[in-house]
């Protein structure tokens, strides 16, 4: 969840999340919170930078974009904050390996070891949660 009284989200400065709200949740236009451009299903699980933010009646929404398209407004009751870091190169250790946490909360189905194999990977972004398995 994110905290509408954290200091970084007031102050102003854009922010990655991963979407994860009620699949029916509205998204609204840009300029007029009446008309709805879309529903929460079409980016949940995605990667998505908010430019922007705003609370009405105690809820904090955000102005959501994906790559360069301005999506809309919508409420950010459930969603994960990304957290950038200094890019890390890595390879991972397929012996020791295990599915994290996050990919399973996420369902994200994918055979790891045929993903991972020979390869190495940029780390750019911590999440931080809290979740009971």
């Amino acid at each position: 969840m994110i905290d509408v009284k954290n200091p970084f989200i007031q102050s102003g400065l854009s922010f990655q999340i991963i979407l994860i709200e009620p699949e029916n949740q509205e998204i609204y236009d840009v300029d007029d919170d009446e008309i709805t451009v879309g529903h929460a299903s079409d980016y949940l699980n995605k990667a998505l930078k908010v430019i922007s933010v705003k609370e009405i009646e105690s809820e904090l929404y955000g102005l959501i974009v994906r790559g360069s398209n301005i999506i809309g407004w919508t409420k950010l009751n459930n969603s994960i904050k990304l957290i950038s870091k200094p890019i890390d190169t890595i390879r991972v250790d397929l012996t020791n390996f295990t599915t994290p946490q996050i990919n399973r909360a996420l369902g994200f189905k994918v055979d790891y070891n045929l993903l991972f194999q020979e390869k190495t990977f940029h780390l750019e972004l911590y999440i931080y949660m809290k979740v009971k398995f």
